[in-house]
């Protein structure tokens, strides 16, 4: 018999299907529960039961005139079943009824494992004495009660099925989710408490238990979802939606589940709405958050490469593929302008297989876009305050540009100017002594930028931590913070390529430039300045002597602003024969050099005055000032000395 409790337990499911099928064919479910874990509750007694009595041997036997039906598992397990099933209304003859398709199911069962005919057999027989028995005591035991015993009975268990209801009714109206019910044909059942109150801007009507409002005139909304749903054969449809509610905007989760009901008396819908507004928030701003990580990288990354003398084409071309990364916009385009600004050829383009170099004309008074898109963002770029070119970034008709979006093309737009800008000095340099000094200049730009990098770093891990506390406003002004210190750096790269040009583009002119800038160190500083200067033509120094003589005298006033502690400096001008004679004195604290042997401005001013073949002397004590001596070598004193080499050669 062991066999027989291993079998009943292995096919619980099966069982459950066979007994709720025979259910269904002859109309038990109009009475029944409404759930299949309440079937297979009673699968599960009726197995607990038959392995009970197998494995306590408990006597089954045949059923005589003076059978007790309260002595075996069999006669506990019906007495229990009668007060379960009277309570709820069913009547004698429905459970015995039913409980003839349990025994066929169980019979069906055996019969269905091709065992050996006694095996069967013996199963079988089990089986009809176990239900005749189960039939009988609970006949007895539902007919123990007279009519005022179950009178009561009833009338208690009524008042248990009412305070149970309230129980369940209570615990819907108190869910924090909106819930909202609805029948077989889409009709509004009920709506909780939260459900009514988030949405009482559509008027419902205030009995709202059985308005049998349709829920697309109710909540047009989910009008789609609902029908999309209706023609489907899922049990479960879960969306995101965003809505307009008596709260202002919101993003719900709305799932929407057919009733478990295997009786098929219940064909209605659950809809639940998971509010999502606070987390999407927070997860908006952790992905701002990365974002503006990468879009703080992508800056300084350029900056490097900028700095680093990297190809132009290079620069610009990584530039196009960051901008796509960060902005996904469907083509940029990046092109420069001719002199008369009619002419716009593009150089540059990026989609999604790339950025690219391009060679491609277009006509400004065709009115038409370097780029055909529905959403377009123009970029001017500019150098000197005069149009070089443009950059051009589409997206599709449902894609329109952010504010954020707008930020980091205009940012990153800056880069591409100044990579330009860079660029085009870089074409006036010829010889490899400026493209040396391009090279350190390189270096001092990046060392600058060093400690404005280094607050972005701290900003982007604080930027982290207010947004994990969900701090949105301490952000955006962190951000706002941010994005100044970047124009900080962008600007002191443009500084420092202004002071190139300053000195490369005044052709003999350095002697002016120099003067017009020690007055504005004086403006600046409040030291008293005095220029002497005996020459009375222009100096005729080559390119690299002005850029070196220009970046030593940018240094020297540089360390007597600083260090000096000075309330007076001389600077004077001499020209002789064959080299320009510079001395620069202030009357501030002194050092002694030899301690400063190490320091970096002293350091580079040597190097630059070797760089030209020129001589440096700096005289100071503590206390008594300094006075640096600059000579540097004229065009005129290289001139001649070529042409003795070139004498010397040809004798």
């Amino acid at each position: 018999m062991k066999r027989l409790m291993d079998l009943v337990s292995r096919n619980e499911d099966w069982l459950l299907r066979r007994v709720v099928e025979y259910a269904k064919i002859h109309e038990y479910t109009r009475y029944t529960s409404t759930l299949i874990d309440a079937w297979r509750i009673s699968i599960n007694s009726l197995n607990s039961a038959i392995t009970t009595v197998i494995e306590t041997n408990d006597p089954i036997g045949q059923i005589s005139l003076d059978t007790k039906f309260n002595e075996t598992a069999i006669d506990k397990f019906s007495i229990q079943e009668v007060h379960k099933h009277r309570a709820r209304g069913i009547t004698l003859g429905m459970f015995l009824g039913l409980v003839k398709y349990y025994k066929r199911s169980y019979f069906d069962l055996v019969r269905d494992q091709d065992l050996d005919p006694e095996s069967e057999a013996e199963f079988l027989s089990f089986l009809e004495r176990f239900f005749d028995r189960f039939e009988v005591g609970y006949s007895v035991e539902w007919n123990s009660l007279n009519s005022n015993e179950a009178a009561d009975e009833l009338r208690s268990q009524n008042r248990a099925l009412t305070n149970e209801k309230n129980k369940y009714l209570t615990v819907f109206e108190s869910l924090y989710d909106p819930v909202i019910l609805l029948e077989g044909n889409h009709k509004i059942v009920n709506i909780n408490q939260a459900a009514a109150e988030l949405f009482e801007e559509y008027n419902l009507p205030a009995h709202r238990y059985y308005d049998q409002q349709p829920v697309e005139h109710a909540f047009p909304w989910l009008a789609q979802e609902i029908a999309v749903f209706a023609q489907s054969h899922e049990q479960e449809l879960v969306v995101v939606k965003s809505m307009q509610t008596a709260h202002g905007d919101r993003y719900f989760q709305v799932k929407m589940k057919r009733m478990q009901d295997v009786s098929e008396k219940y064909r209605g819908t659950v809809i639940i709405l998971n509010d999502l507004t606070e987390r999407m928030k927070k997860e908006e701003a952790i992905t701002l958050n990365r974002a503006i990580q990468k879009w703080v990288n992508t800056l300084v990354d350029i900056s490097h490469r900028i700095s680093s003398g990297m190809d132009t084409d290079e620069i610009l071309l990584i530039a196009m593929e960051s901008l796509y990364n960060l902005t996904q916009p469907q083509v940029a385009a990046l092109g420069m302008w001719d002199t008369d600004g009619n002419h716009f050829q593009i150089k540059y383009r990026v989609t999604s297989s790339g950025a690219e170099k391009v060679n491609q004309i277009f006509r400004s008074e065709n009115g038409t876009h370097p780029i055909q898109s529905n959403h377009v963002l123009p970029i001017i770029l500019k150098m000197n305050e005069q149009l070089i070119g443009g950059l051009w970034v589409g997206r599709e008709k449902d894609m329109p540009f952010s504010a954020s979006d707008k930020m980091v093309v205009e940012s990153i737009s800056q880069q591409m100017s100044i990579a330009i800008e860079h660029a085009f000095m870089t074409s006036q340099i010829q010889s490899g002594a400026i493209v040396e000094e391009r090279a350190r200049l390189a270096r001092e730009m990046h060392d600058g930028l060093s400690q404005i990098l280094g607050f972005l770093s701290l900003e982007m891990q604080s930027l982290e931590l207010l947004i994990q506390q969900g701090k949105i406003d301490e952000t955006l002004e962190e951000l706002i913070r941010a994005r100044t210190r970047i124009r900080d750096a962008q600007a002191e790269v443009r500084e420092n390529i202004l002071n190139l040009r300053t000195a490369l583009s005044r052709d003999g002119e350095a002697i002016p430039f120099l003067c017009e800038y020690i007055k504005e160190f004086e403006l600046q500083t409040g030291i008293e300045a005095c220029i002497e200067c005996d020459t009375s033509q222009k100096v005729n120094l080559k390119p690299i002597c002005e850029v070196q003589l220009v970046r030593i005298m940018q240094e020297a006033l540089t360390n007597i602003r600083l260090h000096a502690d000075a309330s007076r400096v001389r600077v004077k001008f001499q020209q002789q024969q064959d080299s320009l004679h510079v001395e620069i004195e202030d009357d501030g604290v002194g050092f002694i050099e030899t301690e400063l042997k190490k320091h970096f401005g002293l350091k580079s001013m040597r190097e630059r005055t070797e760089s030209v073949n020129g001589k440096l002397k700096i005289d100071s004590s503590p206390g008594h000032g300094t006075r640096v001596s600059l000579c540097l070598p004229t065009a005129a004193s290289h001139s001649q000395q070529e042409n003795s080499h070139v004498q010397t050669l040809t004798a």
